[in-house]
């Protein structure tokens, strides 16, 4: 809690305050500054630590948040997950930018090439324009793929309403597969049966 609200803007003072109504319990302002110094330590020890040389999948997104710097602004998170080649995920970097952009997309892919990751083998991602383009400026030797909820989206916003239902299901025969022989079948099928 002592986090949030300091991420919030309330000062550390305000913050001792607070938990000392709530919980009877009174913190310095010092002890509260401490607490929020070693969280921004550990935030910098994920920024700054060394990454493994190659993952699988790197998937990469952006969304809007609001943060509070002053007064309350919408900035864009941009994050990079990967799943290792023994299927966890992991979180490489993620980075603040006043909008989504192929340049905060480069910084962050740059960053974790120069903390080791060398070779990746496919990144998955919207269909952001420039964003393809910024994945292999950095990393030449990676594919590319649409995630299959901006696909489902897009295939969704084409269909009539009254086929969105059978459509969709077709579609999710696909990425629902157990094997690549599967999924190829159902992407052939749904070729034949939905797309026209």
């Amino acid at each position: 809690m002592i986090i949030q609200l300091y991420q919030k803007g309330i000062t550390t003072r305000e913050i001792a305050d607070i938990i000392e109504k709530m919980y009877s319990c009174y913190y310095l302002p010092q002890t509260i500054s401490n607490m929020t110094q070693v969280v921004a330590e550990e935030v910098d020890a994920l920024h700054n630590r060394p990454s493994p040389s190659q993952f699988a999948v790197v998937y990469l997104d952006a969304t809007f948040i609001t943060v509070k710097r002053g007064t309350a602004q919408k900035k864009t998170l941009h994050v990079l997950i990967s799943i290792t080649p023994s299927g966890e995920k992991h979180v490489i970097d993620y980075g603040i930018y006043p909008n989504e952009s192929t340049l905060a997309y480069k910084e962050l892919l740059d960053h974790a090439k120069q903390r080791g990751l060398e070779d990746i083998l496919l990144f998955v991602g919207d269909g952001f324009q420039g964003l393809q383009q910024a994945c292999q400026e950095i990393y030449p030797r990676a594919r590319f793929q649409r995630c299959w909820v901006h696909i489902t989206r897009m295939v969704r916003m084409l269909t009539r309403k009254q086929d969105i239902a059978p459509v969709l299901a077709q579609l999710k025969l696909v990425y629902t597969a157990n094997t690549i022989l599967l999924a190829e079948a159902a992407l052939y099928n749904f070729f034949r049966n939905v797309v026209v």
